[in-house]
């Protein structure tokens, strides 16, 4: 997982993200701690939220965020729920300002005493620990219930209460980019990248190929999982594997595998953020995960325990929010490529049923098999 970071500071440009650090002042974690308050540089699309700033209302005028992330910032995961804190700096809900602070590299066996201290500091309304830490925030919610608290992905237990448990739904988005990476394939083989076989990730895998398998029932998928959350190195050879195997296009849900599409003139489709800039001539669109809703929720739950009492009641099953809800979308048709017309109508219009419901993509979390 503390493998070469291939390219990271390129994707840290390409993403106009921040990385200028400073020390928790309460000492409530030996890691670096950044502040933000950049536009993000992911595209706004129709299922987005809207970027009106809110009118002011009567109460509290600043919410507090601490953001906390088992690796660094620039991972795509962590860097879609940054990006989401971003737009929310920019449009102000309820007319508050959104002021939140990264804490990263921080270790599942220091979870829970991070996540203390900084609820003890008593400097943040809303604690996010943007990965599988619900132990450490079970832990610890219930002696803080002015507190709001949220954790997120897969590998949790549901906890409730003042705890929500958010998941990127991007399943719906992954069916598309599947469609459209067997609809270039021109050896009609393609391959994927990806962690753990874990059920968030293998939704992502499977809906993939279901979405191939719609346009094309005969394509070939490769699929590899290379044990580790951030190994760029392991998912470049992993890549290249496939690709020596005879897939041309290469969905790159791993950081790292798009390079190797890269070196070998194959297409790729990149995960969570727009991969474009990093890979120009490689890729043909990307999976967006976006956690604006997520984000909205938390902020308005806290607003309205704030101005009117109301309890944080969250029940303990998981959140998520399909395409339909502002979820997830596809980044914009990299012009640099030739994209046939028929790929982006084909691809609009399964997008099209998918809002409204004539298509439903299966939540199919079973491991995924090279088939």
């Amino acid at each position: 997982m503390r493998s070469k970071l291939i390219k990271i500071f390129t994707l840290l440009a390409a993403l106009s993200l921040f990385a200028a650090a400073c020390s928790s002042e309460d000492g409530a974690s030996t890691t670096e701690a950044t502040t933000d308050t950049t536009t993000a540089s992911i595209e706004t699309t129709e299922a987005g939220t809207d970027t009106t700033e809110a009118t002011t209302e009567a109460g509290p005028t600043e919410v507090n965020i601490a953001l906390i992330l088992e690796t660094v910032l620039e991972e795509p995961f962590n860097a879609t729920f940054a990006q989401a804190l971003d737009r929310a700096v920019e449009q102000r809900p309820h007319g508050v300002d959104v002021n939140y602070e990264v804490f990263e590299n921080i270790a599942f066996a220091d979870a829970e005493r991070v996540i203390r201290e900084l609820a003890v500091s008593g400097k943040y309304d809303i604690i996010v620990a943007n990965s599988s830490f619900s132990d450490g925030i079970s832990a610890v919610n219930e002696e803080f219930p002015d507190t709001l608290f949220s954790y997120s992905g897969g590998g949790n237990q549901g906890t409730g209460g003042n705890a929500y448990w958010f998941d990127a739904w991007v399943h719906d988005c992954t069916y598309l980019a599947g469609a459209a990476a067997a609809m270039m394939s021109e050896t009609d083989t393609i391959g994927a990248v990806a962690a753990f076989p874990f059920a968030n990730i293998n939704l992502l895998t499977n809906s993939y190929l279901e979405g191939a398998r719609s346009v094309n029932p005969d394509i070939r998928f490769l699929v590899t999982y290379i044990e580790s959350w951030f190994d760029p190195t392991t998912a470049l050879e992993a890549a290249r594997a496939q690709i020596v195997t005879g897939a041309d296009v290469i969905y790159g849900s791993s950081f790292g595998a798009l390079d190797a599409a890269a070196s070998a003139g194959v297409l790729g489709i990149g995960d969570f953020v727009n991969q474009e800039a990093l890979y120009p001539d490689t890729v043909i669109t990307s999976v967006l995960a976006k956690w604006d809703p997520a984000v909205a929720k938390l902020i308005n739950d806290w607003w309205e325990k704030e101005t009117n009492g109301t309890p944080y009641a969250e029940s303990d099953e998981v959140i998520g929010f399909l395409l339909a809800e502002g979820g997830c979308d596809l980044a914009p048709w990299n012009e640099a490529i030739d994209i046939p017309e028929d790929v982006k109508t084909t691809i609009a219009e399964l997008r099209e049923k998918i809002v409204n419901g004539e298509i439903v993509v299966e939540m199919n979390e079973a491991p995924t098999e090279t088939r």
